[in-house]
């Protein structure tokens, strides 16, 4: 059999000859750039909000050694709570973790090049790079943060098993420490492998077995943190993502909203495997057919889930439907390379133009415009819907159709991404989000209670000033301030309680914002981050006057 060589880009350099970079080597350092960009500027400017919100609020407590039920013991929260000996700030947090979960997914991604090539794994690892939800959890210090890089690792040791057992305790125990979708993965797992009686090997069980037990030991145990008797944290995280307010908009309206274009891509892919499986034309290779298994346990969990308020969901399905639209790459791309693209480019020119100019009336008439007209732009779609249906109509031309989702979808993911990673004052994902505000009315409560007394909370606040009052010394949660209170936080509309003055001011530790409710409100918040509305949750701030 005769041996090829990838494809590479020659460089000259003049007098010293040239050198050839092969170009899977430029895919993933552009990808890799990709990845570490996006994940970087989520660091950077993301509020602190939903599930992250949640797990630093537990960590913080763990760390100051109060009781908390948002510390669950997971290895997230514990490298959080580690960060608060020497800073108060989330950053170093979410720093640590997206390195740690880019190292995951690299050795991930080096396990499965061998398997699945380096094509289709690129095209996956784009679709990663760029999923706004996979983006929103990647770099943040969320107790979720390492969930898809340990699944992902689990998914590559599946296909391609180990040569050894002794690297499963690790794996076993960073599966007991993470959030639910690695738990759930090796449920699958487990069970498709006894469904054909292919056990594991007593050592690699044991082993595993070992794993497991130390990890849901270090979390029972806080990681020394705080002791919280037997801990399972992707049980404890999978139960919260149905009853914790993680986000103001539920699951389905933020998958929708935001990840359409892959979950989209996922599903495609998908319903063209089974078809080919079901024909007996195509049978799909293991990796696939596991994909399949974890995209339909995502699918469940999502749908089970879809009323709930909390997007944790969302990337158990959105990793899976990455492998499956890389997995279908290969076989759209030479479709497209089959269509005549002569007779399809006046066509797919004049759809462009149309679907532009229809964008042009459609924002128009969101903001009211003179030059806005929503029948315009309905009649400017439906023309480019009639042209896009007479290329399908055409076989040489028809592959080329295949070209107006896949554009609109990959502009879609990438103003999606571009508000994960430099989200407005009123982003949806982000959403119930820390005010900067709440960084205020903590200086102003340690000044006003310096040497004059406590800082008291009312119970309804007590999960809301975790995160805001960091290193504000022991609060007092009590609905009556006492004598010895000199600053009392309770909820907007609280009547000042007697020997208190009412500092005035919009006082508010929470910012909540919403999907938008109609097809103009989507128009509004596509064409600006400055105009969707959001609404804070308004604070009472009361002082004793001094003497």
């Amino acid at each position: 059999m005769p041996m090829t060589r990838p494809a590479s880009l020659a460089v000259d350099l003049g007098d010293e000859g040239s050198i050839a970079v092969p170009l899977p080597v430029l895919g993933w350092a552009s990808v890799a750039a990709l990845y570490a960009a996006v994940r970087l500027a989520v660091a950077l400017n993301a509020p602190v909000a939903g599930a992250e919100l949640w797990s630093l609020s537990g960590a913080w407590a763990a760390h100051a050694g109060a009781d908390d039920a948002r510390f669950t013991g997971a290895l997230a929260q514990a490298i959080a709570a580690a960060t608060f000996a020497f800073t108060d700030s989330a950053l170093p947090a979410r720093l640590v973790l997206a390195l740690l979960g880019s190292v995951v997914l690299a050795v991930a991604a080096a396990r499965l090049r061998a398997v699945v090539g380096d094509g289709p794994l690129l095209v996956a690892a784009a679709l990663v790079a760029l999923d706004p939800f996979l983006a929103a959890s990647g770099g943040t210090a969320s107790s979720l943060a390492l969930d898809v890089p340990v699944a992902l690792l689990l998914f590559a040791v599946a296909v391609r098993p180990l040569a050894t057992a002794w690297p499963w305790p690790v794996l076993a125990a960073a599966i007991a420490v993470c959030g639910p979708l690695p738990f759930l993965l090796a449920l699958v797992l487990l069970a498709a492998r006894l469904a054909v009686a292919q056990y594991p090997r007593p050592l690699t069980a044991a082993l595993a077995a070992v794993g497991a037990i130390a990890g849901i030991a270090a979390a029972s145990v806080g990681f020394g943190f705080r002791t919280l008797g037997l801990a399972v944290p992707p049980v404890d995280l999978f139960a919260a993502s149905f009853d914790a307010e993680w986000s103001t908009g539920t699951a389905a309206e933020l998958a929708l909203l935001y990840g359409w274009p892959l979950l989209a891509a996922g599903g495609a892919s998908a319903g063209w495997v089974i078809a080919g499986w079901a024909r007996g034309a195509d049978v799909p290779q293991g990796w696939q057919r596991l994909g399949l298994s974890w995209g339909g346990i995502g699918l469940v969990w999502l749908i089970a889930g879809a009323g709930s308020h909390a997007w944790a969901p969302v990337p158990a399905v959105s990793m899976p439907a990455a492998l499956l639209a890389g997995a279908a790459a290969p076989r759209l791309w030479e479709r497209l390379r089959s269509s005549a693209w002569r007779l399809a480019a006046p066509p797919l020119a004049a759809i462009a133009v149309m679907a532009a100019s229809a964008g042009l009336f459609a924002f128009g008439w969101a903001f009211g415009r003179p030059n806005g007209s929503a029948l315009l732009a309905i009649l400017l779609v439906g023309g480019a819907g009639a042209m896009a249906a007479l290329l399908a109509a055409s076989r040489p031309t028809r592959p080329a159709t295949f070209l107006v989702p896949l554009a609109f979808g990959f502009l879609w993911l990438v103003a999606m991404t571009g508000r994960a990673a430099s989200p407005g004052p009123a982003e949806p994902v982000y959403s119930p989000a820390a005010t900067a505000q709440g960084r205020v009315i903590r200086a102003a409560a340690i000044e006003l209670a310096d040497g004059r007394g406590r800082i008291a909370v009312h119970p309804d606040l007590v999960d809301d000033v975790t995160w805001p009052l960091r290193r504000s010394g022991t609060l007092l949660v009590t609905d009556r301030p006492p004598a010895d209170a000199a600053v009392f936080l309770a909820p907007g509309g609280t009547t000042a309680p007697e020997g208190y003055l009412e500092l005035e001011g919009p006082w508010a530790f929470l910012r909540l914002t919403g999907p938008p409710e109609s097809v103009r409100g989507v128009l509004r918040w596509l064409a600006s981050r400055n105009v969707h509305p959001s609404r804070d949750e308004p604070v009472a701030m009361f002082a004793r006057p001094t003497p």
